[in-house]
């Protein structure tokens, strides 16, 4: 953004050749003897996309001010995993987080938070690392753990049994759900 502000004196256009492209831009802004971005807007020349891309910035930025945007430094886990204070333990196969956990001697909710993937939403919260048969290669997970927890920790899995419990999962079905919904939620197929 910078190298192209320097180019363009409108900060707008600068944001437009972000999107679509600085030489699309600047041919555009010759080919319609345009000097700012409400000239080209005007022309009728520029991507709907770009045309759509700018207001979405402004209201990002609007929306920024208006509320308060979480501070990663106050949340101890995010500041540990941003300045890589964490141990990391290999998992060679499928294993129960809860008995990863436990293992560790951590909350299941605590391991999600150092490792995000296996916390994408509420209804697909992996509970154990994938199967075999779904990973290609060798089967080698990593999983980022709080320092000093992994001390042992192969010893002790080794003791434990680590296939993954079922889990039942309830949904009440409401007036106006689809199938194929109720399916998105679960991360099924329908």
């Amino acid at each position: 953004m910078r190298y192209l502000e320097d180019i363009y004196s409108d900060p707008a256009l600068s944001i437009a050749a972000y999107n679509a492209g600085q030489g699309r831009i600047t041919r555009l802004t010759n080919m319609m003897k345009a000097s700012n971005y409400d000239d080209l807007l005007n022309s009728g020349t520029m991507p709907r996309e770009t045309q759509n891309h700018l207001p979405k910035i402004y209201a990002f930025m609007e929306l920024a001010n208006e509320t308060e945007i979480k501070n990663p430094r106050k949340d101890p886990i995010l500041e540990k995993l941003l300045t890589n204070d964490f141990d990391t333990v290999s998992i060679k196969r499928q294993t129960d987080l809860d008995v990863i956990s436990k293992v560790l001697g951590i909350k299941t909710e605590t391991l999600r938070k150092y490792n995000p993937a296996y916390n994408q939403n509420k209804y697909a919260q992996m509970w154990s690392t994938p199967p075999k048969n779904k990973v290609r290669g060798e089967y080698e997970f990593i999983f980022r753990v709080p320092k000093g927890t992994k001390n042992n920790f192969y010893e002790k899995l080794a003791k434990e049994n680590p296939m993954p419990k079922p889990q039942n999962r309830y949904y009440t079905v409401r007036k106006g759900d689809t199938l194929g919904g109720i399916a998105r939620k679960f991360v099924v197929r329908s």
